[in-house]
This record gives C-alpha cells, sequence and structure tokens, in this order.
C-alpha cells in the first residue's frame, strides 16, 4: 500500500498519477461515492471524506480503517492533511480533524510508501523505490 497525503489543493492526486502512470479511470473519487461502491481502482482518492461519512453514521472511523486496509493493501490512498492550522471552534470540526488525523497515521503505519505532496512535489517519508 502506498499513503500518499497533503493539504488541500497541493497536486496529491496529479502526482500520483504521473509518479505510478495511471489516468483518471483507475481513481475511486470518495467525495463523490460511498465505499460500497468501491470497484478495485488503484487510487483512493479523498480518503478523508470516508471518514466524514462514517462520522456522519456514529461508525468508528479508527475501526473501519483497520477493518477496510487488508481489501486496500495494493493501493495508493490519498488523504488531506487537515491537523494544520487554527482549531475550529465548532465540535463536530474538531472531532473530524482528530478521526483524520488517527486514521491517516494507521496507514501511514501500515503502507509500505509514504509520500507527503506540498506543491505538487513528493517527499518520500518512508519505503522503498515504489
Amino acid at each position: 500500500m502506498i499513503f500518499i497525503f497533503g493539504g488541500y489543493a497541493q497536486g496529491k492526486l496529479n502526482f500520483a498519477l504521473k509518479k505510478y502512470e495511471l489516468d483518471y479511470s483507475d481513481v475511486f473519487d470518495a467525495q463523490q461515492n460511498e465505499f460500497s461502491g468501491y470497484g478495485g481502482e488503484r487510487i483512493i482518492n479523498h480518503f478523508e471524506y470516508m471518514i466524514k461519512k462514517w462520522l456522519e453514521y456514529d461508525e468508528d472511523p479508527f475501526i473501519k480503517t483497520e477493518e477496510i486496509l487488508d481489501v486496500l493493501n495494493s493501493c495508493v490512498i490519498i488523504s488531506q492533511e487537515v491537523g494544520c492550522g487554527l482549531v475550529p471552534v465548532d465540535e463536530e470540526e474538531r472531532r473530524f480533524r482528530e478521526a483524520v488525523g488517527r486514521a491517516n497515521c494507521v496507514i501511514s503505519e501500515k503502507a509500505d510508501t509514504v509520500y507527503r505532496v506540498c506543491c505538487g512535489l513528493g517527499l518520500k517519508l518512508k519505503g522503498g523505490d515504489s
């Protein structure tokens, strides 16, 4: 599994498409689709929206992330880094940020390769040549 994270609009998806020579038909967009619609695409984009949906359904994002990682072991998972900046006043937004941060930690721990993308440039934090 490959994990790519970074801030909003930093070029994470384009980085993944170029790096792994894939195209948009290889992308599952979690912002647009429920995970039940996942069809085996190589890239899961906007993983943070899966977490948002799980919170809306009162499901534990930490447990759900653990459960699906075996299914996604050959995927590139892309998630936004949401923990930087001001702490939101809204309790739900704070809960969302914490859940995304914890899920990103679980994914990065289990991933073979981890990149942080900023301004379209990927900095490898973990892993071999992939």
